[in-house]
């Protein structure tokens, strides 16, 4: 159990259906189940202390949503393309999230959990204090991201993509980070562990001999 697992498991959430959903609303305490799928559009739609359980939002699209303390479990969001979105203390717990794009988002204190995220996109974007935790990031866009103290622990990153990103106290440790796109002058500062010395030699043209 996480701090918002616990939260939540004690809070009295009512039932919700998908189709509460909608552009102008604020919904909060409240615990959406497995249903159809639900691809609608929205527009400044708040989220707060909201449960998702099994929930398909696969392909839908949003603009300005404001997310806070709002938990996704084995959900799938494919495809799914979130701009401008404001997330804050929010977890995806076993969820399938490939080629989701948070383009022009701030997502702050998130955890993303044994999630499939490969293919995901996050340009422009502004991330802090969020950790990705043995996820599936095969692929991953942070083109032109701002990352301060984001943890990769035990990720698949490989062919991951950072350009113009800055980046700020990551930890990659325990990542797999072959083929991944990342400048010499963006790694000062971050954490890695001895076995991803030769990924990283490789990127600056080192040659590694005993």
């Amino acid at each position: 159990m996480t701090p918002l697992s616990d939260l939540l498991a004690n809070a009295q959430l009512r039932s919700g259906e998908l189709s509460e959903l909608a552009s102008g609303t604020v919904i909060s305490g409240t615990c959406f189940k497995s249903g159809d799928r639900c691809s609608a559009q929205w527009v400044d739609l708040d989220l707060e202390r909201c449960k998702f359980s099994d929930v398909d939002l696969s392909q839908s699209r949003s603009a300005n949503m404001a997310l806070l303390e709002v938990l996704f479990c084995r959900g799938s969001m494919c495809n799914t393309a979130w701009r401008g979105a404001r997330m804050r203390q929010i977890e995806f717990q076993r969820s399938r999230l490939t080629g989701i794009s948070f383009v022009e988002s701030t997502i702050r204190s998130t955890i993303l959990d044994h999630c499939k995220c490969d293919l995901s996109v996050f340009h422009d974007s502004k991330l802090e204090q969020c950790t990705f935790r043995e996820c599936d990031l095969r692929e991953v866009d942070f083109q032109n991201a701002q990352l301060n103290r984001v943890t990769f622990r035990d990720c698949d990153l490989r062919g991951g993509r950072f350009p113009s990103a800055k980046l700020h106290e990551v930890d990659f440790r325990g990542s797999q980070l072959e083929g991944i796109f990342i400048e010499s002058d963006q790694l000062k500062g971050n954490t890695v562990d001895p076995s991803q010395l030769k990924s990283f030699s490789e990127l600056l043209g080192l040659i590694v001999s005993h």
